[in-house]
């Protein structure tokens, strides 16, 4: 475990798969289903024709199925904090975008299968309003799969950057014993008997500065005589 990859990482991932799954709720189907009921006391005839909001609410589902099998797939403990975000992101995509279609349809279908219950000729215009209204999940569908894509691509990147920071690491750790009085980026090692860290800044306080000029000027005294 590291900065790049905490403990905690896989648990954006594992609730943007419970998002895609579950707020792709059965709203459109409760919904639709209702109506289709109320029709089929006047027109029982029309009941397996008017059964199309239903169909197409339960594909929404799918959608949110699909995202959910692809960041389930992505689980490992040692994943990146940035591919959980993303895979959040990407779960929450479908979800949201399928909740909205699916409130869409529900609404849509409950009043289209009561008019066409009055009106057949209103049956092809809210088969139309239907396709509409399942294109929003289809492009939350496509932003989530784009998205998890994405999060998947960062598995090699985070590798690298932690190879980087341990190599860095590494390096400072040999050089803790060293001992340099300035540096020309404006940086100065200080002696590892200070209490301070290997890296600071030329700016300093004055108090700091001091003390060690007058340490070095001692020394040089003793060393004089």
């Amino acid at each position: 475990m590291s900065d790049l990859c905490p403990v905690y990482a896989p648990f954006f991932s594992a609730m943007g798969c419970t998002s895609a799954i579950v707020f792709t709720c059965a709203y459109g189907t409760a919904k639709s289903g209702v109506g289709i009921s109320a029709m089929s006391v006047l027109r029982p005839d029309l009941m397996m024709k008017c059964v199309v909001p239903v169909i197409m609410a339960g594909i929404i589902a799918i959608y949110g199925l699909v995202v959910s099998v692809l960041i389930a797939g992505d689980l490992s403990v040692t994943m990146s904090l940035a591919q959980g975000f993303v895979q959040l992101g990407a779960g929450l995509s479908v979800g949201l975008a399928g909740l909205a279609a699916g409130f869409a349809i529900g609404i849509v279908g409950d009043a289209g299968v009561r008019g066409t219950a009055q009106q057949p000729r209103l049956f092809v215009g809210m088969i139309l309003i239907l396709i509409f209204a399942e294109v929003l999940g289809l492009y939350g569908l496509i932003v989530a799969l784009i998205m998890n894509t994405s999060g998947s691509d960062m598995k090699g990147v985070v590798r690298k950057s932690f190879l980087l920071v341990t190599v860095a690491q590494s390096l400072l750790s040999v050089c803790i014993n060293c001992y340099w009085d300035k540096v020309a980026t404006g940086f100065s090692f200080l002696r590892t008997g200070h209490q301070v860290t290997l890296l600071r800044p030329c700016w300093f306080s004055y108090n700091d500065s001091y003390s060690l000029r007058r340490s070095d000027m001692s020394a040089n005294t003793q060393n004089t005589y």
